[in-house]
């Protein structure tokens, strides 16, 4: 690659567990340049380096400038939490910074695009395998999604240390900034609407969606990684 690998950082996890908020508050901040996009630059047949090369090319050239002013570029594609082994072959020196959500919640939120539960917990278990997989690695960081909504500069605070940055304010006011991904569909349509107000606590919001004997299901079959995780 032409790029140091120091300066790049991935944020993945199971899908609708915040990895697009969290990319953008990050984005806020004065030393991270993230990319508006799911690059999948590492899913399947995307998965060349020429084609990383040229992607990452486009992405320079969008802003040169602010580009090479940042000291770390963001990449963030949920589903690359099934590729970090991979990734570290390409930028053996970055770092990757994982998200966790309730699977209740996040598996709500699931089912109502999959309208599949079966589905909805499948990716959830699997996600967040690979995330325990590599949370204790040391150019790993776990943060969980609760923690963020309810003790938002705190965590920001100790990811910033582990980015080797500085804390900055101006993470808070990350939806002022007018920062959105490339809308492509409803899905990122939706990310964005969301990402435009401040946090604003969804915990619990599984109540409106499942029913009891859904619920029951849920924690059933995500009984074993829930508990390591710690819900």
């Amino acid at each position: 690659m032409s790029i140091s690998s120091d300066r790049v950082l991935f944020v993945s996890g199971c899908g609708h567990s915040g990895t697009t908020l969290l990319s953008i508050i990050l984005d806020s901040h004065p030393k991270i340049y993230t990319i508006k996009r799911e690059t999948n630059w590492f899913n399947n047949h995307l998965c060349d380096e020429p084609i990383i090369q040229q992607e990452y090319l486009f992405e320079k050239n969008k802003d040169e400038v602010k580009f090479y002013s940042k000291d770390i570029i963001l990449e963030k594609t949920a589903n690359h939490v099934f590729s970090v082994e991979l990734i570290n072959q390409y930028f053996p020196n970055c770092n990757h910074v994982f998200i966790t959500r309730n699977p209740l919640d996040a598996c709500a939120s699931l089912f109502q695009r999959y309208q599949n539960l079966d589905q909805a917990i499948n990716r959830w278990n699997y996600s967040n395998q690979c995330v325990l997989t590599h949370s204790t690695e040391k150019y790993c960081w776990l943060v969980r999604y609760e923690n963020l909504i309810t003790h938002t500069q705190q965590e920001l605070e100790m990811l910033c240390r582990f980015l080797k940055l500085d804390y900055a304010n101006e993470m808070l006011n990350y939806h002022s900034t007018g920062a959105r991904f490339m809308a492509i569909d409803e899905i990122t349509n939706k990310r964005n609407q969301q990402v435009s107000q401040p946090i604003y606590n969804t915990i619990g919001s599984h109540k409106q969606i499942l029913d009891n004997q859904q619920i029951n299901y849920v924690l059933e079959k995500t009984q074993k990684l829930r508990q390591i995780l710690g819900y």
